[in-house]
């Protein structure tokens, strides 16, 4: 019966064993001399009790946890820098599509013309890039980014059932 009991409470002692927590209470010591030698014995502090110690467990826990907490301009932080990578790649697709269409040489009469007269230049590329992060929320990025992977897969399929027979990829 007392081995099934200790097999019941061992993994709860070992698991807090891993807590952090402050350090355990020291013991004293004290020899008491007797007529068969000198005797150590340890005595807990007065002031350490079972509730006392399951109180610094439990404020190590909440202190622990605080630690890990993350404030608003934590998140905001960390909301920058997962975008990062989409904008920059949004504002270089937009750099290359403003210089594709300046290759066009528009009239200044036309609608081109009027629009490359301005600041449109100045505000595509930037504006672009936001759309293009907004779609990447969206999911619209990876939604286009899955089709033309399974078009691309099947693809291949196709053209290995007629040019390279058991070329086929399975997945």
């Amino acid at each position: 019966m007392a081995s099934y009991l200790l097999l019941l409470v061992a993994p709860a002692l070992t698991s807090a064993a891993f807590v952090a927590r402050p350090a355990s209470p020291c013991f004293l010591r004290r020899t008491s001399s007797s007529s068969s030698g000198a005797a150590v014995q340890l005595l807990a502090p007065p002031s350490t009790g079972a509730s006392a110690l399951f109180e610094a467990d439990a404020a190590a826990l909440v202190s622990s946890t605080m630690a890990l907490a993350k404030t608003e301009a934590d998140e905001l932080l960390e909301e920058v820098f997962i975008n990062l990578p989409t904008a920059v790649v949004g504002l270089l697709l937009a750099f290359f599509v403003v210089q594709y269409v300046k290759s066009f040489e528009p009239d200044s009469d036309g609608v081109l013309g009027i629009l490359f007269k301005d600041y449109f230049l100045f505000l595509a590329a930037p504006i672009f890039s936001v759309l293009f992060v907004l779609a990447g929320k969206l999911g619209l990025l990876g939604a286009v980014s899955g089709a033309l992977a399974k078009v691309s897969l099947d693809g291949w399929n196709v053209f290995a059932n007629i040019a390279l027979p058991g070329a086929i990829l399975k997945y």
